[in-house]
């Protein structure tokens, strides 16, 4: 009977010293363990180093990265143009709205890799940007008032210079932001004296495409857009346009030629799914060249230009056909048809 309760104290004493260990649960995450993925928080993208700002580059690794960003911009700017050719002589602009698309959806990957290949990160800010300034080690935000390790040490001390003062408050602190582009806004279609020109714009550079395969690439400041253009042949030249409201103006050097004149008017967009007097209408647009559907089931139709704001062409609903005209403010049309030589014209309208 001693023997059995001898062994019984024994046991419940072992218990402290042969206590089973802590689980994994209880244990700080690490990589490999049994019930995790495997993969620190690296792995997964926390606390993963970001990309640099371009201007973190060095000369050679800048320069390369320019010549590269460039390129691949050139090239999306002649597939664009050249998708925008076929689908205009095709008559099918939806075919461009497609093609487009994907032009830019592969371009953009581009970009991306070029990026990832000199670890740049586009949405970097610059240096001297949006970094908040440090806090004092001794702001009352970090310690509360009666904490020991906010009390000055004995002897005078000089305040950090970012410090606040005895009287201001610490929250109305902002940290600095990075500049932001304040210029004008170029991007989008141009009806030109030179033909119809698409222009792409990302802060203050500037790139486009018109007839013939012929590119520009350029910096806005302010107004102003100013750069090079060029084309087959090696041909090109320096250009520089400003805008007044939706009007450009501007001028261009050839080789035989330094001031030629370049002036043109902002394409509206008319394209998208509207609902309109005469039912839903659907518009496609490509450049200056639209086509349209409208009423029920879609079966009537139309085809017209854009010159600024105004939309002007010919319809056809089975065997009737006439002329219309839109004038677009906002998401709002207001316009006019007949059939063949009616007159007066009757409302047509339609909102988006």
């Amino acid at each position: 009977m001693k023997a059995r309760i001898l062994v019984m104290i024994l046991l419940v004493l072992g218990m402290g010293v042969f206590a089973p260990a802590a689980s994994y649960a209880d244990k700080p995450d690490k990589p490999g363990r049994p019930d995790s993925p495997g993969k620190s928080e690296e792995a997964h993208g926390k606390g993963k180093a970001k990309g640099r700002s371009k201007d973190k580059l060095d000369e050679k690794e800048l320069k390369e990265w320019d010549r590269e960003m460039r390129q691949n911009e050139q090239e999306r700017n002649r597939e664009l143009d050249q998708a925008r050719r076929e689908a205009t002589k095709a008559g099918k602009p939806e075919l461009y709205t497609a093609k487009a698309a994907e032009i830019d959806r592969r371009y953009d990957e581009k970009a991306a890799a070029i990026n990832a290949k000199y670890n740049v990160d586009p949405d970097a800010p610059a240096s001297g940007g949006a970094e908040p300034p440090a806090q004092p080690s001794d702001s009352p935000e970090k310690h509360p008032p009666d904490s020991p390790e906010k009390r000055a040490p004995d002897g005078p001390t000089s305040a950090p210079a970012n410090a606040p003062t005895k009287h201001e408050d610490p929250k109305r602190q902002t940290a600095p932001t990075a500049p932001r582009f304040n210029g004008a806004n170029f991007a989008g279609d141009w009806k030109t004296n030179v033909g119809v020109v698409t222009i792409r714009q990302h802060g203050d550079h500037a790139t486009g495409s018109y007839s013939d395969g012929r590119t520009i690439e350029g910096t806005v400041n302010g107004s102003t857009l100013t750069g090079t253009w060029s084309g087959k042949n090696n041909n090109g030249g320096a250009f520089e346009a400003t805008i007044e409201g939706n009007v450009l103006k501007g001028g261009f050097s050839t080789k035989d030629k330094k001031n030629n004149k370049w002036v043109g008017q902002r394409i509206e967009d008319f394209s998208g799914k509207w609902q309109s007097s005469a039912g839903p209408m659907e518009i496609e647009q490509v450049g200056d060249e639209v086509t349209g559907r409208y009423g029920e089931g879609l079966k009537s139709g139309f085809k017209g230009s854009v010159e600024g704001d105004l939309l002007h062409g010919k319809w056809k609903a089975g065997d009737k056909n006439g002329t219309f005209w839109f004038r677009k403010t906002g998401d709002t049309l207001e316009g006019k048809w007949a059939g063949g030589d009616e007159k007066p014209y009757k409302e047509w309208t339609a909102k988006r």
